[in-house]
């Protein structure tokens, strides 16, 4: 263990982790009671563990004995590393503070991340605050969604096997545009991001980020975003843009002739488990994937094949287990361009405001939802249903109670998104 020293400068910091890096493999960077100033990135290497006395208490003058690393800029992680105890990052004017994996490539945290990728990491009790002012979101793998980026660097973001339990997510700074709690946009072109089999549990998602008031003062921002990147329907991507299978062909919009080859896929099974969120200020989460191109007519993308008139008949999807694009040209679809295994139990969504909407799953497949609820719209809008398990009811028996959640009984159980859960550790 290597003890940071009570108010310790932020050269001091680097110092002990320096020292738990040398030390080897497993060792602890611990930090006392207090808050401690950090301009920039905090990096946490390969195998060491960083922890404090449990999240600062913002509302009380004393802080309740637990720790605030006020990183400007948002902390970075590597692979087989625990990070607990804390209250980590900063809102500030002007300032964005975001956090992410070292991506694969970098040297930041070590060589094996370097070579291999961010995984294995665990985070406990820990709250997340940041964003910007311009709409940076807390958890972010980049922004890269939009037309002219198919010849641009390739992102490698990897965020493999790595669990968050009894986390708190601030309300993103931001109160326009994309700003959101999660922006899973992963590349997904060949050599691009590797992310699955991670993890939430008893995880609240939007508490109140003490930068703005009011309704803009907590929830998940726009929607959780989990997709791939770039688009792919973008005029650059794989998509044909000429001929009887381009893009806004009225002939053949269904473009059998998509370049499956220009994808390599990494996205699948991800859980959410007894998680609250609060409202979102448009879907609540929104799941999708490459496979979507076969439900783009004319070049607009509905998202909901099920519903267009050339859909095949339900007993079929049934038979199928897939979802069903028109013409039959699911078969044609690899099964690598489907978003699979995402699972949400035991976890309530508030809802949007002020329009009601819920989750929806634009291209999923084989995923469960059960025993969830939303306060506003359905509560899973999933077309078609692609494989999807939708079933269960939210039995008060197995509401979350941990000591970051409050007791049940003050939870607004009743869905409307503008009542708010506290924290004991809110602003």
């Amino acid at each position: 263990m290597v003890a940071v020293p009570t108010g310790a400068t932020q050269a001091q910091i680097d110092a002990c982790v320096a020292k738990a890096v040398a030390a080897g493999a497993g060792t602890w960077v611990v930090f006392p009671v207090g808050t401690f100033a950090y301009s920039g990135t905090f990096v946490v290497p390969d195998y060491i563990n960083i922890r404090g006395q449990g999240i600062w208490d913002q509302g009380s003058a004393g802080g309740s004995g637990g720790t605030w690393l006020q990183c400007t800029r948002g902390l970075r992680w590597g692979s087989y590393s625990t990070v607990k105890d804390l209250l980590l990052g900063q809102n500030a004017a002007g300032g964005t503070c975001y956090f992410s994996p070292v991506p694969r490539g970098s040297s930041a945290a070590g060589p094996f991340t370097q070579a291999h990728g961010s995984r294995s990491c665990r985070f406990d009790f820990v709250r997340f605050k940041g964003g910007s002012d311009s709409g940076t979101s807390l958890i972010d793998l980049g922004s890269n969604f939009g037309s002219g980026l198919w010849s641009a660097a390739v992102k490698t973001y990897d965020m493999i096997d790595t669990n968050w339990y009894d986390c708190e997510f601030e309300r993103p700074q931001g109160i326009s545009g994309d700003a959101r709690i999660m922006n899973i946009w992963l590349d997904s072109r060949v050599g691009g991001a590797q992310v699955h089999g991670n993890g939430w549990y008893r995880c609240h998602f939007g508490v109140k980020n003490g930068y703005h008031s009011g309704i803009d003062g907590y929830g998940i921002g726009q929607t959780i975003i989990f997709q791939p990147a770039p688009a792919e329907h973008a005029s650059d991507g794989p998509r044909p843009t000429s001929g009887s299978n381009a893009v806004g062909d009225g002939t053949n919009g269904w473009n059998p002739s998509f370049d499956w080859a220009q994808v390599d896929h990494g996205f699948y099974d991800q859980e959410f488990t007894d998680c609250l969120f609060e409202y979102a200020t448009w879907y609540p989460m929104d799941i999708c994937d490459y496979a979507r191109s076969y439900s783009v007519w004319k070049g607009n993308h509905t998202g909901l094949p099920g519903t267009l008139t050339t859909a095949l008949s339900a007993a079929a999807n049934t038979a199928t287990g897939w979802g069903n694009p028109p013409q039959a040209q699911w078969t044609n679809i690899p099964d690598k361009m489907w978003y699979t295994g995402l699972s949400i139990t035991r976890s309530y969504h508030k809802g949007s405001y002020p329009t009601g909407r819920s989750v929806v799953g634009e291209i999923v497949s084989n995923s469960t939802f059960q025993d969830g609820y939303s306060g506003t719209g359905s509560a899973f809008n999933m077309g078609g249903k692609f494989g999807n398990v939708v079933r269960g009811t939210f039995s008060n028996a197995d509401r979350p109670v941990t000591t970051i959640f409050p007791a049940e009984s003050t939870y607004d159980w009743a869905g409307a998104t503008t009542s708010y859960t506290s924290s004991p550790y809110d602003p």
